[in-house]
């Protein structure tokens, strides 16, 4: 029995009845691409404004061929950090999805006709949300017919795997007008210019690992690691691979996961990133670190608490939000490393960091980062604020010089 329940889970028990924003129709499933079909498809998309969403992958080689057709096409892609498109610097990869798409910002002639998606459900939510509201075409492209669309938004749906897709429309498709590529691409780029400022404590940390590491498998837990990476790991050629339990699982088992991960990787270079509460809530999955002589490093970010609620409508909740929702647990991070026998660091301020992840991991290694969840709220919603207006001049540059 799958009982869908309205999020967040507060105590109101008066009825909401929201009607799906679009009108719902089975998607077309296409299962042979057919010369027909490809013919077809080829005049949805030649000389369209057309918008990759590339989602969750298990490898780069699962998504062959998306970024050489998005380049003959001139057509920006949306890069979900679980996707592992974020391998490579390359200026058609988006990664201030969150910020373009809430809603605050009009598009203008960066608004595309249609979305081409590949991969599992994206991180963010905010993108699901604004596929919902798309009133252009979106098409689905999934080999297995395994993927669930929460957006509800597809019409058309390819069983072809994105590698026999990418090289059947690449010599087919025209490209986008030459305008609609240069405002994605100068979005991008003065997004990536503000990140790399990025002071803030834990919106810090994605910018540093995405600087620093290399050839290295990173697992990030569920909450608001995940989010912060959608968010400030940018692009670039460290040709490290990301993952994280997405479904519904939340924060569970995410330790023991990552030294999974670490067992099978092939690389000295295997990194955890994760909350206190998380940490807490698998820390006995830290014996198999020990026990296997796992080369493993963990950043935890303590704010002692679950940080994410700080940024849900139950924050309002003073009376009951810290024994049900902050839940801190005044965990003493030290002293988890000694009883299971790892390297211990604090990091309290960003060099402390950068310069703990220039070592070698050579075993088991636990760096704690301090944080506050109040100052982090404000950070991230100053940062949210800034981040738009950066957006915005863009934009308002772009619509003001039409010749550019």
């Amino acid at each position: 029995m799958n009982l869908p329940l309205r999020k967040p889970l507060m105590p109101d028990l008066a009825p909401v009845n929201e009607p799906h924003p679009k009108t719902l129709t089975a998607p077309v499933t296409q299962a042979v691409l057919t010369a027909a079909a490809l013919s077809q498809l080829t005049a949805r998309l030649s000389g369209k404004r057309v918008l990759i969403l590339a989602g969750p992958a298990e490898s780069k080689d699962e998504l062959a061929g998306v970024l050489a057709l998005a380049h003959k096409g001139r057509w920006p892609i949306l890069a979900d950090p679980l996707s592992q498109l974020r391998q490579t610097d390359d200026d058609l990869l988006i990664t201030g999805s969150d910020i373009l798409f809430d809603g605050a910002i009009t598009l203008g002639d960066a608004q595309p006709d249609v979305v081409l998606r590949f991969g599992a459900t994206p991180v963010s939510a905010t993108v699901i949300q604004w596929l919902q509201t798309f009133t252009g075409q979106v098409i689905l492209v999934d080999p297995n017919q395994a993927l669930a669309d929460h957006s509800l938004s597809t019409q058309i749906q390819l069983t072809v795997t994105p590698a026999i897709l990418c090289q059947a429309l690449l010599p087919q498709v025209l490209p986008a007008p030459a305008r609609y590529c240069q405002i994605w691409q100068a979005l991008e780029a003065a997004y990536r210019q503000s990140v790399r400022a990025i002071q803030a404590t834990e919106a810090r940390i994605p910018v540093i690992m995405s600087n620093k590491l290399q050839d290295s498998a990173i697992f990030v837990s569920n909450s608001m690691p995940i989010r912060d990476v959608d968010h400030f790991y940018l692009p670039n050629n460290g040709h490290n691979r990301i993952y994280c339990n997405r479904g519904a699982n939340g924060i569970d088992g995410v330790v023991s996961s990552a030294l999974g991960m670490a067992a099978v990787s092939g690389t000295p270079n295997n990194y955890l990133l994760i909350g206190d509460l998380a940490f807490f809530h698998d820390m006995n999955g830290l014996m198999m670190a020990k026990r296997h002589a796992l080369k493993v490093t963990i950043i935890v970010v303590n704010n002692n608490g679950g940080g994410i609620f700080s940024f849900l409508p139950q924050a309002a909740a003073k009376d009951y939000f810290e024994p049900l929702f902050g839940t801190p647990q005044d965990l003493d991070v030290a002293t988890v490393s000694k009883l299971y026998g790892a390297q211990y660091e604090r990091a309290t301020t960003a060099e402390d960091l950068q310069s703990y992840l220039n070592e070698t991991p050579t075993g088991l290694r636990i760096i704690e980062v301090p944080s506050d969840r109040e100052e982090n709220t404000q950070q991230h919603r100053q940062l949210s604020d800034a981040l738009h207006k950066v957006m915005e001049d863009v934009l308002e540059n772009y619509n003001t010089n039409k010749s550019n």
